[in-house]
């Protein structure tokens, strides 16, 4: 009974659940990368994604990670982010019903080759300054000074 119960309750939550998101981008932890612009170590992914339930063609927005990516039905397109790409962070938002708390970055591309017209969204590629605020992890992205 309690296997079948807790089963139902994951099942609810992986179907039946859209992310909320709390904008973070002026919290004390984040405000030090919104704003700033970094250049890319390495190679990542721009995936193009559907937000619909019927998996339309239509690009509600873009996702950033890390090279090879990933696919499934949401995924209308993807292209590369070279090395040396220079992104600017524009905000930061939190899921505040994601398990385990999720932190993304509404960034732009500082590219005339790449220009999407949805919003794009990094991954948390934070870490910690050792004070009371995050850096973008510097094994992956490079500070530009303005």
């Amino acid at each position: 009974m309690k296997y079948s119960s807790f089963l139902l309750i994951i099942i609810f939550f992986l179907v039946g659940c859209e992310s909320k998101y709390t904008d973070i981008s002026f919290s004390k932890e984040y405000s030090k990368i919104v704003g700033n612009k970094y250049r890319v170590k390495g190679e990542l992914m721009l995936h193009g994604l559907t937000l619909g339930k019927n998996y339309g063609e239509k690009i509600d927005i873009y996702s950033v990670t890390e090279s090879p990516g990933f696919s499934g039905p949401e995924v209308i397109n993807r292209k590369t982010l070279s090395a040396g790409s220079v992104i600017e962070v524009i905000g930061a938002r939190r899921c505040d019903n994601c398990f385990p708390s999720q932190v993304e970055f509404n960034i732009k591309l500082m590219s005339k080759n790449l220009t999407p017209e949805a919003p794009i969204w990094l991954a948390d590629y934070s870490v910690s300054d050792g004070k009371e605020s995050r850096e973008l992890d510097l094994n992956k992205f490079i500070k530009i000074e303005n």
